[in-house]
């Protein structure tokens, strides 16, 4: 059993995102209480790419339904995610503001503040006002409106104060930005003349005269042979 549980501790310190779930579970759950005395439910938290792709690529994001159902108590549950190609060179600070940018548009939603256009990209003064509110300070971009967020002093100051050392280890997993394609080039057939060692090559295999040597030509490459030397 010690074996077993030495073997689990190994994986969790170094492939598995548990440390890195459990502290974003952790910090939803310091933020509500402190940015929103405790008034927004339960979310289900998330890590997982951003499937648009990297030049719309988003830091997190929050569901505008609550996806998420629990099967033993029938609960539902809005999906706040934080984007795993984001993670790398992310700081815990930044990582948590991420998570409190994600709880004001929680709190919006069970308000029936509509905070956002544009498909949810474009943040509006709505947004900007509930973050003021909440302790996030908020700057307006051309394209997204009020969208990048940090936190106030007061916030930081809550948030540095609550730091764990355990906190600061969970954050170093990261996703590629994009997975590596594998090269998917058909292998021809090759086939050469014995006489005048002209090479033809065709996408299936077939029999061939040489026109100028009156020889059939001969199989020397193909998709199933190993020419390695």
């Amino acid at each position: 059993m010690a074996n077993i549980k030495n073997l689990f501790k190994s994986y969790q310190e170094n492939a598995s995102l548990m440390p890195l779930m459990s502290m974003c579970e952790k910090w939803v759950a310091l933020l509500n209480k402190h940015l929103f005395n405790g008034a927004l439910p339960n979310v289900t938290v998330t890590i997982q790419p951003d499937a648009r792709g990297t030049k719309t690529q988003s830091l997190g994001w929050m569901t505008t339904d609550k996806c998420w159902h629990n099967a033993k108590t029938n609960e539902q549950f809005y999906e706040v995610n934080l984007t795993a190609t984001s993670l790398e060179g992310e700081s815990l600070t930044e990582i948590i503001t991420v998570l409190a940018h994600e709880l004001i548009h929680v709190y919006n939603a069970i308000n029936n503040i509509k905070d956002t256009s544009s498909n949810g990209h474009f943040h509006n003064v709505k947004f900007k006002t509930a973050c003021e509110s909440h302790g996030i300070i908020c700057e307006k971009t051309d394209k997204y409106g009020w969208s990048t967020t940090t936190l106030n002093d007061e916030t930081l100051e809550f948030v540095n104060k609550n730091v764990t050392v355990e906190d600061t280890k969970a954050v170093a997993l990261f996703r590629d930005q994009q997975a590596k394609k594998v090269s998917k080039t058909r292998k021809l057939y090759v086939y050469q003349c014995p006489c005048c060692s002209v090479k033809i090559r065709a996408s299936k295999e077939v029999h061939l005269l040489c026109a100028d040597c009156n020889e059939p030509f001969e199989l020397v490459d193909g998709p199933n042979m190993n020419n390695d030397q």
